[in-house]
């Protein structure tokens, strides 16, 4: 069964852009759906339940990208009494950093040990290095999806993944983007997205080189964690 909407929150779920056109979710039944999107810039060609990347050279759309959001208090591996800014690095918690960081070791271990994604082989590739402005798209959209509860890589107001990606003002070529909700730990969301075959496939891709990974948690909302990829290369 494809679930693209549902009244009733799974456990966890975990979404993939693979191009500026299509998105693919994952939700704790197992199955993958195939969620059309709004036509943006992008040559990806991508269609169906995702097996390629795609990628959005040109970053041509405009608007004011991610939101911020305010945090307010946070828990999950600890909380905060500062206001958070996704865009000011000394505001996030320690223990989210070091989330985001070991999810980048893991991806990295995938990479070159090589993988299987929906049956096709892929071959080991080079480590992928974190970038900042990479990183800051991403927690911007973790961070507003756990405020303001919802999960969709478009934002509560509309922006796509190129959007935040430009507004963070990073200079490179936007790729693809995976999110992912309700993993509380490095190791269950990286797995979670290995198993899914566009998650796995954006993972594997020598079409990047960059990334940056997002971790974000707000007690009450209706994953708890959430988590964000974001690729690019240059």
């Amino acid at each position: 069964m494809i679930r693209l909407m549902t009244t009733k929150l799974p456990t966890f779920a975990i979404c993939v852009a693979l191009s500026a056109l299509t998105a693919g979710c994952l939700f704790d039944d197992a199955e993958e759906g195939t969620v059309p999107r709004p036509g943006t810039p992008g040559d990806g060609s991508n269609t169906g339940n995702g097996g390629n990347t795609g990628n959005d050279d040109n970053g041509s759309d405009t608007g004011n990208g991610g939101n911020t959001g305010n945090g307010g208090d946070t828990g999950g591996g600890g909380s905060t009494g500062s206001k958070l800014d996704c865009r000011n690095a000394a505001t996030w918690p320690a223990d989210w950093v070091a989330f985001e960081d070991k999810v980048l070791v893991l991806v990295n271990e995938h990479r070159a040990a090589g993988a299987t994604c929906g049956g096709n082989d892929r071959p080991a590739v080079g480590p992928l290095t974190a970038d900042a402005k990479l990183r800051e798209a991403a927690r911007c959209h973790s961070l507003d999806m756990a405020t303001k509860g919802y999960f969709s890589h478009d934002s509560a107001d509309g922006k796509s993944p190129w959007d935040r990606i430009k507004k963070a003002g990073y200079t490179g070529s936007s790729r693809a983007e995976n999110i992912a909700a309700g993993q509380s730990t490095p190791e269950k969301i990286v797995q979670s997205w290995m198993k899914s075959d566009g998650h796995c496939e954006n993972i594997m891709s020598g079409d990047s080189n960059e990334i940056g990974v997002g971790y974000a948690f707000k007690d009450g909302s209706p994953f708890g964690h959430y988590g964000t990829q974001t690729f690019g290369v240059r």
